[in-house]
């Protein structure tokens, strides 16, 4: 049976994703922070955030690897043979379920993309606050943090593409389900047709066997038979 690979490339979306939100933090919040150093309010809320992000860096992570194990174990029951059409179901339901809660968790609404989002919106402003000060840094330190809120723009762009790729990918999975389980049906009609030609073969032979044992019995005693 030939190894499904298009879930695989679903997952390696979602694995880039994780790694590029594992990028986030160790670049814009150091920047931030600098700039907030003068003020100790935002500077603590700037430090409470931070956690919580990092937490949802982890758990996009900790999803990441969970997708692709969940795919490499569909992958070898799908090698290894399915059995009838319940485990078929079963195993594509398991893959769908996986990208699709992979996929959910860089949609639009998700706290993936609203944290890229936050991320932007703190840039523009760090870069707007940073053109009121007066040192020689500043203009260029302003432009830094526009630098920073494009990328992050560009960022969350192609996370919302591979987002609906996900879902694209979820579709076609789906698709190919229905494609499975209508092949494996039409192999277990297949193999019911073989085995009823054996069988009616078998009949045929049992009915000429009959037919000449019948036409073989005589149709009076043989002389000198006992009376």
């Amino acid at each position: 049976m030939k190894k499904l690979t298009a879930p695989k490339l679903v997952f390696a979306s979602a694995f880039s994703l994780a790694v590029m939100f594992n990028w986030l933090p160790a670049v814009v919040i150091p920047s931030a922070m600098a700039q907030e150093a003068g003020n100790n309010s935002e500077t603590n809320s700037q430090q409470e955030n931070i956690p919580a992000r990092d937490m949802l860096r982890d758990r996009l992570m900790n999803m990441a690897t969970e997708t692709i194990r969940v795919m490499d174990e569909v992958n070898r029951e799908l090698t290894a043979g399915v059995r009838d059409i319940q485990q078929a179901n079963e195993i594509f339901d398991k893959m769908i379920e996986a990208v699709r809660n992979a996929a959910e968790r860089s949609g639009p609404e998700s706290d993936y993309i609203r944290n890229i989002e936050s991320y932007i919106s703190e840039a523009i402003r760090y870069a707007e606050e940073a053109r009121s000060d007066r040192d020689s840094e500043a203009e260029s330190d302003a432009e830094r943090f526009e630098e920073y809120a494009e990328q992050l723009e560009e960022m969350k762009l192609n996370s919302l593409q591979l987002n609906s790729d996900s879902f694209r990918k979820v579709r076609i999975i789906e698709e190919s389900k229905s494609i499975f389980v209508r092949r494996f049906r039409l192999r277990r009609i297949e193999s019911a047709v073989a085995s009823a030609r054996v069988a009616l073969d078998m009949l045929r032979r049992l009915n000429q066997e009959i037919t000449d044992a019948a036409s073989s019995i005589p149709s009076s005693p043989m002389e000198g038979a006992a009376e």
